[in-house]
């Protein structure tokens, strides 16, 4: 629904599949923190950042925030935000501890790949 309604906008294919990323994901940080223990959450958010990517984590955890103001209410208490901003600063550990595993950092590549199982370039490699 989402991409149909920004295809009739104009929006390039590019920021239309971004657009659906976050609208898709922009629960997870209430799934992260849902009666979880520190580790359960710290795994939960690692498996995130790494499916994710940490900018678009970061991204989420600021439309988070902003949904959470949208949604003020005088009584709330002030544990709202500071529970996303717990998640921030983990994200951050993490970010600094492990980073975040790509492609890149695999031992192995496509032409290994190929001339391993004498394999011909295709889609699969």
């Amino acid at each position: 629904m989402v991409k149909k309604d920004f295809i009739s906008l104009g929006f390039s294919s590019k920021e239309i599949d971004q657009i659906a990323r976050y609208v898709a994901n922009h629960h997870k940080p209430e799934e992260i923190l849902d009666g979880e223990s520190d580790d359960q959450c710290k795994k939960k958010l690692r498996k995130f950042l790494s499916e994710a990517g940490y900018h678009q984590v970061e991204n989420i955890l600021d439309i988070t925030i902003a949904d959470r103001r949208g949604q003020y209410n005088p009584l709330q208490n002030n544990n709202d935000l500071q529970e996303v901003n717990v998640l921030r600063k983990l994200l951050k550990q993490i970010n600094d501890e492990e980073g975040q595993f790509t492609i890149k950092e695999l031992a192995v590549d496509g032409d290994m790949l190929m001339k391993q199982f004498h394999i011909q370039p295709s889609k699969l490699i």
